[in-house]
């Protein structure tokens, strides 16, 4: 009975959060034209594009795009279930 219990309590806790397998994080692609551009996150990661950053799962987010010579953009990314 007790070893039932034990594989039980595992299953329940292996089941109710997908980030003991699928992680905590995902890799955010980024792509710019023209290359070179300096990019920057809400959650403090920076980069120069073309680049990934590894950026926390399920946060609403905000990127800063800039390169001398050109107009800043600020973009929303906003976090959905897939």
């Amino acid at each position: 009975m007790k070893k039932i219990f034990t594989y039980l309590i595992f299953a329940s806790f292996i089941t109710s959060c997908a980030s003991l397998t699928q992680g905590t994080s995902d890799a955010f692609l980024i792509t710019s034209k023209p290359n070179n551009v300096d990019i920057k996150t809400s959650h403090g990661y920076f980069c120069t594009a073309p680049c990934a950053l590894k950026l926390p799962k399920k946060e609403s987010f905000t990127v800063t795009a800039s390169k001398e010579g050109y107009c800043s953009r600020v973009y929303n990314v906003i976090s959905t279930m897939g």
